[in-house]
């Protein structure tokens, strides 16, 4: 854990001002590379993934990369296909 933070990999989110969990990435060839989001049970279903990771997407696409999801964040995160799809629609 403390070398993924160090590495600047694991980042806490903070939500309202408290922290609501983490976010896991890594730069891989072309691609940002997802590794993992979890976020406390009293910030899951209010959006905060969804923002976290449009801005990964958005962040990567300034960069000229793509974004890459690990499998167990995918099958987590219930609304993690239905918000990329929304983002691919709103920057075509």
């Amino acid at each position: 854990f403390a070398v993924r933070l160090a590495a600047g990999r694991l980042q806490v989110v903070e939500a309202d001002g408290r922290t609501a969990g983490i976010l896991e990435l890594s730069d891989r060839p072309g691609t940002v590379y997802v590794d993992n989001i979890e976020l406390a049970a009293a910030e899951q279903r209010r959006g905060l993934g969804s923002r976290i990771l449009r801005d990964v997407m958005l962040g990567a696409a300034t960069r000229g990369l793509g974004v890459t999801l690990q499998e167990n964040v995918l099958n987590r995160c219930e609304d993690a296909a239905k918000t990329i799809e929304e983002i691919l629609i709103e920057n075509s």
